[in-house]
């Protein structure tokens, strides 16, 4: 019954339903969006995405479904949430987190509040941070943002969790919510959101002023890429190296990104990552492959400085046997710092810099060392 209250609702809103993606709490919704399995045909499932345009603004909902054991009590509990997810685009880059006070999410993933934007029914109801407080007084200033914010305190007053990040809007309830166009309802005023946000940020264009375009715009021209400067990213061909370099908001940080997208799929459930320290995707991996191994490739050096996982390991093992691929992983994770990161997954190699890169001599070796670990992945397209 369920399952075909969940066909119908994605009929309704003219979308389809696809095969079960990870990543709900994820702000990277361009990510969630082409992560998206093949859509569903006779055997729709709630546990499936829901993938459409509301408004003209892309959205996907979900219903979920968590059985784990209690730490107290050790009893079995089960927990069951409906979400709808849209992008703010462009994004704002002001380190922007807004959740429902005492809310799951809050509790979950957000950092502590530090912003009072003074309109008190608001206040009351939402805790706010970021890390230019003074830009997000302005943006969500009551002079101006007074419709948003009676919005979201209403929502919030119903029950309804809203969640906005520099990236996404997002509405959550617990419970599985298929029926009497409760997840329409949802989709409409998620996306209501997202465009009054983007409304007050377009009044506040000194933000684009603030980063740093020029260097952007300048490895652009030299490496051939297409630059949009709204959203901070440079993206085209590098050789046979499909790119984008960009700048991202983690844990109210700016950080430098550059992502390369494979040329298909490796197949094996990779996730590669920096041995230690706090990492949500890589706690996610430990969640997603349970008791499974790290698996050790033979070098200390880089078995000391990244968990691998994946199947099958001979083919994992096969990967990493190039001591090139190594040593280029190695080198890139030694020149993000500390806090930075290099990830690896079937589908992308990510390098994250826990810096704001400006200058284009910075940005242009971060590209050539990138590219380089992709060609000694994938031998065959190395320029010849």
């Amino acid at each position: 019954m369920l399952d075909a209250m969940w066909a119908e609702t994605a009929r309704g809103l003219g979308g389809s339903l696809h095969g079960s993606s990870n990543g709900v709490l994820y702000d990277d919704f361009e990510g969630m969006w082409e992560a998206l399995g093949p859509a569903w045909g006779e055997a729709p499932s709630h546990l499936s995405w829901l993938a459409a345009h509301v408004r003209g603004r892309p959205i996907l909902g979900k219903m979920t479904e968590r059985r784990y054991r209690a730490r107290r009590s050790d009893r079995w509990v089960t927990e069951q949430w409906t979400y709808a997810v849209t992008p703010i685009d462009p994004p704002l880059f002001l380190g922007l987190d807004v959740t429902a006070q005492g809310g799951a999410i809050a509790s979950f993933l957000s950092p502590k509040p530090d912003c009072i934007v003074g309109h008190p029914p608001f206040d009351a109801a939402f805790a706010v941070s970021a890390f230019s407080v003074p830009r997000v007084r302005e943006l969500l200033d009551p002079r101006t943002a007074t419709p948003l914010l009676d919005a979201l305190t209403g929502y919030a007053r119903s029950g309804v969790e809203v969640q906005i990040s520099d990236r996404v809007a997002r509405i959550v309830r617990s419970g599985l919510h298929a029926h009497h166009g409760i997840l329409p309802h949802w989709c409409d005023a998620v996306t209501r959101v997202a465009d009054e946000i983007a409304l007050l940020r377009s009044r506040m264009p000194e933000i684009l002023g603030e980063l740093p375009s020029a260097g952007y715009e300048a490895v652009a021209g030299t490496f051939g890429l297409v630059f949009d400067r709204p959203r901070m990213r440079a993206t085209g061909k590098v050789r046979a190296a499909q790119v984008r370099l960009s700048l991202e908001v983690r844990a109210k940080q700016v950080r430098t990104e550059l992502r390369i997208e494979f040329p298909t799929s490796l197949g094996m459930n990779l996730w590669l990552a920096r041995q230690g320290g706090l990492n949500f995707e890589t706690e996610l991996s430990r969640a997603l492959f349970g008791g499974e191994e790290d698996i050790h490739v033979g070098d200390p050096a880089f078995d000391g400085s990244f968990v691998v996982r994946g199947q099958p390991v001979d083919r994992v093992r096969a990967l990493f046997a190039n001591p090139e691929t190594r040593g280029r992983l190695w080198q890139l994770l030694q020149q993000t710092g500390r806090e930075g990161n290099v990830t690896l997954d079937d589908r992308h190699l990510t390098i994250e810099v826990p810096r704001v890169l400006a200058h284009p001599a910075e940005l242009g070796s971060l590209l050539e060392q990138g590219v380089g670990a992709f060609e000694s992945l994938w031998p065959h397209l190395r320029p010849t």
